[in-house]
């Protein structure tokens, strides 16, 4: 069983071809399950539906962010301050302290902003 608040890993859940004709719930993606944590108990074997998840934020206003950008190979990182609050996957605003330049890009993780 998955308690509430518990972040859900790929060992925690398998995707199978279940009947949902008459469930009044939206089926999550994988990656939509991942990125989640439990909104209420979730019983072994019990089918996952959105309801039953909440996005878990990833970034709040003022915390100290780690700006990163490149390709293969190379990557360039700076250290920046949050100017918004943000779930995984949005795009945030983030100011680089030294310079004052206020730049957007992805919340790839807790504290990882990507600019591209």
């Amino acid at each position: 069983a998955i308690q509430p608040g518990e972040r859900f890993t790929p060992n925690d859940f398998a995707v199978e071809k279940k009947d949902v004709t008459f469930a009044t719930d939206g089926i999550p993606t994988e990656s939509e399950i991942t990125a989640a944590v439990a909104a209420r108990v979730i019983g072994a074997e019990q089918i996952v539906g959105r309801s039953m998840l909440r996005r878990e934020q990833a970034l709040k206003m003022g915390q100290s962010v780690k700006i990163v950008t490149g390709e293969d190979g190379w990557q360039i990182s700076i250290d920046g301050i949050a100017q918004q609050s943000g779930y995984i996957g949005d795009m945030v605003r983030v100011k680089v302290p030294r310079t004052q330049k206020v730049l957007s890009g992805l919340l790839q993780e807790k504290g990882v902003v990507e600019v591209q």
